[in-house]
């Protein structure tokens, strides 16, 4: 049987925009990867409320982050194209197209899943279907609570907009003034007003109410809405709009210098919490004049507001997603092992001087890392540790062990990668920590993200110095080892070994590394 001809193409012939696939269009399309296992009903139904959260925090951090590159670029004037011949404005409006299409198809998701959810006992409960019982409730919570954290503000179209805490959901106002009103605020030409009810992150945004079956819950911008006449007695609330908007979270470093950068990460986040609004999402039935209202007073265009048929802030559904019970909708639970290749009775430098051992996250469990980091702190035999640090877990074990380390005398140096993506912060805090204890700290490498998960332990031994090292792919972050997937090898390899310490002179002294034998 004959084979068929195999014809060569050459793609230099195509268009630029035909050669490449738009970076920023295609992560919009892995989004929509994640989307469609929501959209799937194969998949069990509380699975199906993460992957729809999943996409909902995945697209808030790509507005902040490469749509806010995008803002930043037309801002001061970058005309140059991409791979694919696109100018950034370009890029902005393709984008829109897509992001419209793909909150459409989120908030269908939502509608489909919610009947389901309250079928099975998770009920969202509007306001106009409140029960006696779940309307005291919530009344004795008002007066106690909302009523005493949320402050109501003025806002003008002529006056400065007030401060908003970033990604949270708020609740805009179009009210008729009482004539004592009127004599107190600024009214606008056409004899109404508006105000703002800022939300606040000490209040939850899913607030648990009685039910006879199972969990019910009401949004706390519901609840805002249900009272918001007793925030502005004597005045009539004519339109009561929920909004969130989000800030640009694009860094622009100028790392002067290693040891600077600590200084200006911190500057940098500082301001970060003024930066420009992107994006604002409005109810689909928001009226188009309280929308024109906000986009002035946010300083946002038309195309920068979204409207959208369902509850804002879908990456916060994650919380009900994981809330206990409801085990029926969820995946069956696959607990982590710890192979039997790794005996609890014998340490793990003698379980590595005798053989390498590979562990695949999230099946094989995470403990033996943090118990080799652990056991390296208290052995008195060994004489320092080296690690790199991109993003640990709050109340992180590798942190502990590694300040534990350096109580008991061990020479412990730290990359702490500040410029990893929402983790500055924290990685801040813990980089000072490490110092106040005593580390050695490295603020990361010049014009460059360290994401190398790399450590050394350096261990005295009757024969001499021993190297015993981790290398893995996921962080050392003990609470999302049990949801990725990563690989980690432990290993006393000569050559490895060489190569670590290599790669560990140039992160520090900032040289060009040399040749390596494994990596």
């Amino acid at each position: 049987m004959s084979q068929p001809a195999v014809h060569e193409f050459d793609s230099s012939s195509l268009p630029r925009r035909e050669r490449y696939f738009d970076r920023e269009l295609s992560w919009l399309e892995f989004n929509q990867r994640v989307l469609d296992r929501a959209l799937d009903p194969e998949t069990p139904l509380i699975e199906r409320l993460k992957f729809l959260a999943i996409t909902g925090s995945n697209l808030d951090e790509f507005f902040r982050v490469r749509v806010g590159s995008l803002h930043v670029a037309i801002r001061e004037g970058i005309a140059r194209t991409s791979l694919t011949g696109m100018t950034p404005q370009e890029q902005l409006q393709a984008i829109w197209v897509r992001v419209d299409a793909m909150l459409a198809d989120q908030y269908a998701c939502l509608a489909e899943l919610e009947p389901l959810l309250s079928e099975a006992g998770m009920q969202r409960v509007r306001p106009e279907h409140l029960t006696n019982t779940q309307q005291r409730v919530l009344r004795t919570m008002f007066d106690k609570e909302v009523s005493s954290v949320l402050a109501p503000a003025s806002v003008s179209t002529e006056d400065a907009f007030p401060h908003l805490p970033n990604e949270l959901v708020h609740v805009f106002l179009k009210l008729r003034p009482s004539a004592e009103t009127q004599l107190q605020v600024p009214v606008e030409e056409d004899g109404f007003r508006y105000a703002l009810i800022p939300a606040s992150r000490v209040l939850s945004r899913f607030v648990s109410i009685p039910t006879e079956n199972g969990f019910a819950y009401i949004l706390m911008e519901d609840v805002i809405r249900h009272f918001a006449p007793e925030f502005f007695p004597g005045d009539e609330v004519i339109e009561c709009v929920p909004f969130r908007c989000l800030r640009n979270a694009e860094v622009d470093l100028q790392e002067y210098s290693p040891a600077g950068l600590y200084w200006e990460m911190e500057e940098t986040l500082q301001g970060r919490a003024e930066a420009d609004w992107l994006r604002l999402d409005v109810p689909a039935e928001a009226s188009e004049e309280v929308i024109a209202v906000l986009r002035q007073l946010l300083r946002l265009t038309r195309d920068d507001a979204h409207r959208v048929s369902g509850p804002m802030d879908l990456g916060a559904f994650m919380s009900i997603a994981s809330r206990q019970g409801f085990d029926k909708l969820k995946y069956e639970p696959w607990p982590a092992v710890v192979p039997p290749t790794i005996p609890a009775e014998q340490l793990m430098f003698d379980i590595l001087a005798d053989r390498d051992v590979l562990l695949y996250h999230p099946y094989d469990s995470y403990d033996p890392v943090i118990r080799f980091l652990e056991e390296a702190a208290e052995d008195p035999d060994v004489l320092a540790i080296k690690q790199t640090l991109y993003r640990v877990s709050r109340d992180s074990k590798v942190v502990q062990a590694l300040i534990r380390a350096v109580e008991n005398g061990k020479h412990v140096t730290v990359l702490v990668e500040l410029k990893a993506r929402f983790d500055e912060a924290r990685n801040l805090r813990q980089a000072a920590e490490l110092e106040a204890a005593g580390a050695h700290v490295i603020w990361g490498v010049k014009g460059y993200k360290t994401h190398a998960k790399v450590c050394i332990v350096v261990r005295r031994e009757p024969h001499g110095i021993q190297r015993y090292m981790h290398f893995g792919t996921g962080n050392y972050n003990e609470v999302t080892s049990r949801i990725y997937s990563d690989v980690s090898l432990l290993t006393a390899g000569e050559d490895l070994g060489a190569d670590a310490v290599s790669f560990f002179n140039a992160i520090a002294g900032y040289s060009h590394p040399q040749r390596y034998r494994r990596l």
